[in-house]
């Protein structure tokens, strides 16, 4: 809708990163309701059992207790319930801190690893989802390696039409056992502050 200029009323969408376990829950949840999700996968942990790779992870990436990951046969079931999955890079490393060899090998790894199970995956999430954590030069690396979008995890909506390769998509971090009250203050104060320049990258 951004895209193509159709933004006629307020629209949500709902994502997920990393690709926890818990994701199926969630996507069963949502499939109640007939909503659809996006599930952005770290690609070397799809599958992954070692406990003491699954220990340095959580603790060194993602700040989290031991969890599981989402298995290859686990994103078939998201597929075939009718959601969508994206990349969140191979490692989930801060890409703002690598060369640009370094995000290539992320991006294009992620991708093809991506596509070997599941097709050309279209969407795109960095890690850690703030303007600090990426650039410029990494924001044009992402569609050179064959995604058609690009997410953060900075908080806004969008009401104005983009380029697809100029739309910095933003989204607001959610956590489930938050108020309701607290979501809703954060939507509302994104659509009384959206402005055209949302749309932009707006990092380094």
């Amino acid at each position: 809708r951004i895209w193509e200029g159709q933004i006629d009323d307020r629209y949500l969408v709902i994502s997920f990163d990393d690709g926890l376990k818990s994701c199926l829950q969630a996507a069963e949840i949502l499939n109640e309701f007939g909503i659809k999700a996006c599930f952005f996968l770290t690609t070397s942990m799809v599958g992954e059992t070692d406990v003491k790779k699954i220990q340095q992870f959580c603790s060194d990436k993602i700040h989290m207790p031991l969890v599981e990951f989402l298995s290859w046969n686990d994103v078939d079931v998201l597929l075939n319930k009718g959601h969508e999955v994206g990349s969140h890079t191979s490692s989930h490393s801060n890409l703002a801190k690598l060369s640009a060899l370094g995000v290539q090998e992320e991006l294009e790894g992620a991708f093809q690893i991506l596509r070997k199970h599941i097709g050309n995956p279209k969407h795109f999430s960095w890690p850690f989802g703030l303007f600090k954590h990426f650039n410029s030069e990494n924001f044009r690396l992402v569609f050179e390696a064959g995604f058609e979008s690009c997410a953060s995890a900075v908080r806004g909506c969008h009401v104005a039409p983009a380029q697809k390769t100029e739309l910095c998509i933003r989204r607001d971090h959610i956590l489930a056992g938050w108020p309701l009250a607290h979501i809703y203050f954060f939507l509302a104060r994104n659509s009384r502050n959206a402005f055209v320049r949302n749309n932009i990258f707006l990092g380094p």
